[in-house]
């Protein structure tokens, strides 16, 4: 169950002690990211919902020049323990970056990695030999 928060889409989950940012764009619910603290989480909502609304209702109003120098970048917008690449997330008990490919109903575990890219590289590896060609890959033509 998640908590309310005092900022504008942002809520308390309390399972992980962290703050989910999420915003409705075109009755769809974008999920913005995760935050330790709630003003870091308050200010992330800002940042989408100026890039996302055409009028929003931001928490920090005073900190939109702030916003405007430094804007939201959806490809660049990631929470705690996620990647930027499909099938890598990070592990904090081994502080390491885990791949993983499903593949109908299982999922394969693939291996740990020291950096992001390693794990997405050695995904897209696996992805070809288990899915063919056809499959989504991190960095098509690369592998």
């Amino acid at each position: 169950m998640k908590d309310l928060s005092q900022y504008h889409g942002v809520s308390r989950d309390p399972r992980y002690n962290t703050y989910r940012v999420n915003l409705w764009v075109d009755n769809k619910l974008l999920a913005i990211g995760s935050f330790k603290d709630p003003q870091i989480a308050g200010q992330a909502y800002d940042r989408a919902a100026l890039f996302y609304l055409q009028d929003p209702n931001l928490n920090f109003p005073q900190l939109i020049k702030q916003y405007i120098k430094d804007p939201y970048n959806p490809e660049q917008a990631r929470g705690h323990g996620k990647s930027r690449y499909t099938g890598v997330s990070w592990v904090r008990r081994g502080n390491k970056w885990q791949a993983k490919i499903r593949v109908g109903l299982r999922i394969i575990h693939i291996g740990y990695y020291k950096t992001e890219q390693e794990a997405a590289i050695a995904r897209d590896q696996r992805a070809l030999e288990l899915l063919g060609p056809t499959c989504k890959l991190n960095f098509p033509g690369n592998v």
